[in-house]
């Protein structure tokens, strides 16, 4: 019959790196800083008192979370800001985007609200206004290498939405 829990423990493990993978990979998008008003949808309610733990972790162990207008990363007793001053806007049919002001341009990413609005997945990542490739090469910051970043962030593993914890 074999160990079942084993490959059940190396995907929980899997998703945990993603999770700090798409971490890793917010705070280099920093390099490239809004909070949400007071007149907030169900959705956007829910996602910013949720934590966010990688899919399969139980809502247990590190989780991404708003907090004080920012999306902070928290792992135990530590805590690193991902993205500062972002706001949230609900775009409709359970889909969210989350801004954050980089000086001339936003990083956009659209999360989808799935399974009655208990799981997020990242269903796109953006620059607004997209750069043109002069703009790429003034800023110093390899266009390819942010690319491969957004195609990461995008296959990161979906989070479940979980009730925030008292600590």
């Amino acid at each position: 019959m074999g160990n079942v829990a084993a490959p059940v423990t190396s995907q929980i493990k899997l998703l945990q790196r993603r999770l700090r993978g798409f971490v890793t990979l917010i705070l280099c998008a920093v390099g490239f800083s809004s909070c949400s008003d007071g007149n907030q949808s169900a959705d956007v309610q829910k996602f910013e008192s949720s934590e966010l733990h990688a899919i399969g972790n139980s809502c247990k162990g590190d989780f991404l979370v708003v907090r004080g207008g920012n999306f902070v990363y928290v792992n135990g007793p530590k805590t690193m800001i991902a993205q500062k001053n972002i706001k949230i806007t609900d775009l409709g049919s359970h889909r969210l985007v989350m801004t954050a002001n980089y000086g001339r341009f936003n990083m956009v990413t659209t999360f989808a609200l799935k399974h009655n609005e208990t799981v997020a997945t990242i269903e796109a990542v953006a620059i607004d206004p997209e750069l043109t490739p002069e703009q790429w090469v003034a800023s110093g910051i390899p266009e390819a290498r942010i690319r491969d970043m957004f195609k990461e962030m995008k296959a990161t593993a979906a989070m479940v939405l979980c009730p925030a914890s008292a600590a």
